[in-house]
């Protein structure tokens, strides 16, 4: 039966009803709330012309017998009937509640009015487009309960910012998100189709996770304008997120992710993000010449304090430009958002990837010249950690220095980095190259390139040329502090022993991953740290006054 050829209706007085087979009672005026629920079939909407509104009422009016008989011969039909698309609007101050075990079909447009609600544990299967009208967006779903599956066959669109407790992606079309961010608290299922965001965000929570069989191939986020996907992460390290984006490429859609690896953070403020985008051309910058990549990554970092994360970005073949005559092999990753560039690792051109290690804020990541100059002069500061199975490679063209007060140089085990300037490199205290870890430090004007470190030479990991310019901070030349009794089970004590030193003590505690457990000042000659909280292993102490440095090493065992 078609219905739209008899009814043009809308209910604009009935407030509680459920589709269960029961019989809808008159009291049920009271309950302001609008109950889609049934435990074993699907309920299609279908009239066309059909408007369900269920808005704000005075509780004191009555619906006749006539209406509710109306109302419920309607609903017969529309539960009975599956041919027909609807239109579906929640109206403000309605509660809409799908229950478990429950699958709604919308086979037209989902409105959801200013002040409406949707309470989803079921399943809401739509085809068409779903608008919030509210200014603040609106919410489908509750915290880990109820899936949305969009699986139209031409495109739709999400319009009004939407947090989904689970989004579905399972067609053949793409999804527009046309204005507002959407947000995904529990998981983003991405199978079949494309999710293009515009402007506008999209937000990943904490726990949220994205997966899918079509990830890679096709399905994906595209960041076809200034919107990011966004990943908000928890109070622990270290932790890793990869950003299934990409962007239209011509007729075709290249696959562009970029992981981000966390190693070490101070805190994650509450509305804490990574976020990323991709654009597929040639950064914006006229000194990206000769050899380079024609696609480039934004990523951002918000509310996360004393930050240290490595970064992989995955490019096509297709993207590499080899005007100046080379190959993909002399191309490196660059953070070209700033003036000089920062130069990191070289791509793999097995992989089609690059990689940056020891960031600690934001930027723009490309891939350029590896044969480009450094900054004249360069100090890595914050915590720049090499994990293993990672090469990297830091240079100057004049000076370059490691480590110092306040920051930290780590190379793990299995982690390699090649240190260049042209004419000196001082390691300061805050510089750990952990056994089975390598590191190459010499004087040359052959600074970063594409080519792998030199191997480590016979009897050591680590090397140093041309000994005469660079320079070792000795930790153990001039103690400043005694640690008894060390080894220790809990408390050690920490006495000033140098008689020149007469000043603020500057004091932080690390472990061996480089990781900061505590920072402090002390004016005190002799002071008791407590160790009861750090489990068993060995830490450094670095201890700054004045001038003056040293790194102590405290032992705890059981």
């Amino acid at each position: 039966m078609n219905i739209e050829n008899l009814f043009d209706v809308k209910i604009g007085k009935v407030v509680h009803m459920e589709i269960r087979g029961k019989r809808v009672k008159p009291n049920s005026i009271v309950d302001r709330k609008y109950d889609l629920t049934h435990s074993k079939n699907s309920c299609t909407f279908i009239p066309l012309l059909l408007t369900i509104r269920l808005p704000d009422m005075n509780l004191s009016t009555r619906v006749n017998r006539f209406s509710y008989f109306l109302a419920g011969f309607v609903f017969a039909i529309l539960y009975l009937s599956n041919s027909v698309s609807a239109q579906i609007v929640v109206s403000a101050g309605t509660k809409m509640i799908v229950k478990d075990d429950t699958f709604i079909v919308a086979n037209n447009d989902f409105i959801i009015e200013d002040g409406a609600e949707i309470q989803l544990s079921g399943t809401l299967k739509s085809t068409a487009d779903i608008e919030c009208q509210g200014t603040g967006g609106g919410v489908i779903g509750q915290s880990g309960e109820g899936i949305v599956m969009l699986n139209g066959p031409f495109q739709q669109t999400l319009t009004g910012g939407i947090v989904f407790s689970s989004l579905f992606i399972d067609k053949t079309n793409n999804v527009l998100v046309s204005s507002g961010d959407i947000a995904i608290d529990d998981t983003l299922k991405l199978t079949d189709g494309y999710v293009v965001i515009g402007d506008n965000n999209i937000n990943i929570d904490y726990d949220a996770i994205i997966n899918g069989s079509g990830i890679g191939n096709q399905s994906y986020i595209i960041t076809d304008g200034s919107g990011e996907c966004r990943k908000t992460f928890t109070d622990s390290s270290p932790q890793s997120f990869t950003f299934p984006i990409g962007r239209f490429y011509g007729p075709s859609v290249i696959y562009s992710p970029a992981e981000v690896s966390i190693t070490n953070a101070s805190s994650f403020g509450r509305d804490n993000y990574i976020g990323a985008r991709v654009t597929d051309e040639k950064y914006p910058d006229a000194n990206i010449v000769d050899n380079y990549l024609n696609r480039y990554w934004d990523l951002s970092v918000s509310d996360i304090t004393g930050i240290a994360y490595n970064a992989t970005f995955d490019y096509a073949a297709a993207d590499v430009s080899t005007a100046g005559g080379g190959t993909e092999a002399d191309i490196v990753c660059a953070d070209v958002s700033g003036s000089p560039w920062v130069i990191y690792n070289s791509t793999d051109a097995t992989l089609h990837r690059l990689s940056a290690s020891g960031l600690n804020s934001g930027g723009s990541f490309t891939g350029v010249d590896g044969k480009v100059n450094p900054p004249l002069n360069r100090t890595l500061t914050g915590t720049n950690t090499i994990p293993n199975t990672t090469t990297t490679c830091f240079s100057a063209e004049e000076n370059l220095t490691v480590g110092g007060p306040g920051n930290t140089f780590l190379v793990e085990d299995g982690g390699s980095v090649e240190l260049i300037a042209g004419q000196s490199i001082t390691l300061l205290p805050g510089t750990h190259i952990v056994a089975g870890a390598f590191m190459h430090a010499y004087i040359s004007t052959s600074y970063c390139s594409p080519l792998a470190p030199p191997p480590a030479p016979d009897g050591g990991n680590n090397s140093i040329s041309e000994p005469a310019s660079i320079i070792l901070a000795d930790v153990n030349e001039e103690q400043i502090v005694k640690l008894y009794p060390n080894p220790t089970t809990n408390n050690i004590t920490m006495e000033v022993i140098n008689p020149e030193t007469d000043g603020l003590l500057h004091l932080e505690l690390f472990n061996m991953n480089g990781n900061r457990l505590r920072k402090w000042e002390s004016n005190n000659r002799r002071e008791i740290i407590n160790l009861n909280t750090y489990p068993v292993g060995i830490y450094l102490l670095h201890v700054y006054c004045g001038n003056k440095s040293e790194v102590a090493r405290i032992i705890k065992t059981n």
